[in-house]
């Protein structure tokens, strides 16, 4: 099934990146935060708007690389490659040798063997189903945005990412507002996956714009926020100021415990760069300052009702009531069985799609084993800062702040992840990290330097 709607505002990005020279990829960030916009449905599994619109760009850039005769591969690229490669296998062939010899949470809603009279959860044998499709598809396609984004990060430089993510952030503060005061968005919400985004917490509706539920919301609140607080530290400007206190609200009004937890990834993130900060001792007030102003902001909006008791029953139901919360109790139950689901399949798991699971590395491990486990957490490390002689960033001011971000997502989907499709935003913080990251040099490149031979920073990525 095809949507036209959805299918007008990929169009209307096209000719927007063409016409008001924001560039081709920049312009796709205004749909990222549409999750719940099908363009295309096939058989059960969406493809939302963000995905066609970067498919698009990405197959374009693709043919021009092959076109240009140049077909030298970065280094950088092997391992997204590797991941695409054992995650085919995982999902093509795992759900065969394991079928009707372990049970997992179906993806798809199966109903089968309900393990709790407290929530709907059952398990059912593992099969191999359209699911297992769509989790692959999903899985692919965030690799080839981290393709995409890197090639594109090296070519013009990370402020590309930014405007991304600042027309993400923009993109979604509109869809929340529409949202809060009463607009009808469902001519938009036509993807085929679960529609969590008209719950509601003791009366109050969660505002989550077009994401499909409030923790995907607060994940990417959670994170955007952290960006734009630390590029505002470092740059004073009042764009990024403006767009942290959007953020601060919009992750918030998400009700959400995952924003919270990701809020909390946040403070430990602030805390320990405090310690650590090493420029001077006025760098490491100004970042305690900065936890106390987000602190107070954040107080602030959870009176919102001007009631403290009211805010009081919300932090117990979201925080401290969470684990005996029907949520909280069925995502223990998948975050139990994903681990067993690693056990029983000696370290294997059941490939992509085959079984919800809770917290992100629980996740891997029961959808793609050890291995494919290994593999993502090699691509994690390679955002994080390096030891050793190194070279400054490209884009200094930035590093901190996707950092901070991409720790703050991660922390988000640690506490609350269910799927092996990871967003957009996971490809779009991590990329923005890697191309900012400052540059660790090896003996034989600074042999060469020294030498006089150039090195190119993206071999080193």
């Amino acid at each position: 099934m095809i949507y036209p709607a959805a299918l007008l505002l990929v169009c209307a990005c096209l000719g927007l990146a063409v016409v008001g020279r924001i560039g081709v990829l920049a312009a796709g960030g205004i749909l990222i935060p549409m999750e719940m916009a099908a363009a295309v449905s096939l058989g059960g599994a969406s493809v939302n708007v963000a995905d066609l619109y970067y498919l698009i760009v990405a197959a374009y850039v693709t043919i021009s690389f092959f076109a240009s005769g140049n077909l030298q591969v970065s280094r950088s690229v092997r391992l997204p490659l590797a991941i695409c490669v054992y995650a085919i296998f995982a999902t093509l062939i795992l759900p065969q040798v394991f079928a009707g010899k372990v049970l997992v949470f179906s993806v798809s809603g199966e109903s089968g063997v309900r393990v709790s009279s407290r929530y709907l959860a059952s398990l059912v044998p593992l099969h191999f189903s359209m699911s297992n499709i769509s989790q692959l598809f999903y899985t692919l396609a965030v690799m080839v945005y981290v393709i995409l984004f890197a090639h594109e990060a090296r070519r013009r430089g990370a402020a590309v990412l930014e405007r991304i993510l600042v027309l993400a952030t923009l993109s979604h503060a509109a869809m929340s507002l529409a949202e809060a005061v009463g607009l009808d968005l469902s001519f938009l919400r036509t993807a085929d996956y679960r529609d969590l985004g008209q719950a509601s917490v003791l009366g109050s509706r969660r505002i989550v714009g077009m994401f499909a539920e409030a923790s995907t919301a607060g994940v990417f609140s959670s994170a955007s926020l952290a960006y734009f607080a630390f590029r505002f530290l470092a740059s004073s400007r009042p764009l990024h100021f403006v767009l942290a206190s959007i953020m601060a609200a919009l992750t918030l009004a998400t009700l959400s415990s995952t924003a919270f937890a990701g809020l909390a990834a946040f403070a430990a993130f602030l805390v320990v760069r405090s310690v650590f900060a090493q420029k001077t001792k006025s760098r490491g007030k100004r970042l305690l300052l900065l936890a106390v102003f987000l602190v107070l902001v954040l107080l602030g909006f959870l009176l919102f009702s001007g009631d403290g008791s009211r805010a009081t029953d919300f932090l117990t139901r979201l925080v401290l009531d969470k684990g005996a919360s029907r949520s909280g109790l069925e995502r223990a139950a998948w975050t139990v069985h994903g681990w067993q689901l690693f056990k029983a399949t000696y370290g294997l798991g059941v490939g992509a799609g085959s079984t919800i699971a809770n917290s992100l590395l629980i996740v891997w491990l029961a959808n793609f084993g050890l291995i494919g486990t290994v593999l993502y957490l090699l691509l994690v490390a390679r955002a994080l800062p390096g030891r050793g002689r190194v070279e400054t960033a490209a884009e200094p001011s930035i590093y901190p702040a996707a950092l901070a971000g991409f720790c703050t997502l991660l922390g988000a989907m640690m506490a609350s992840h269910t799927l092996p499709n990871l967003q957009i935003s996971f490809a779009l913080f991590l990329t923005l990290c890697i191309s900012t990251r400052p540059i660790r040099l090896s003996r034989r490149m600074e042999s060469r330097r020294q030498g006089g031979a150039g090195c190119d920073p993206a071999m080193l990525v």
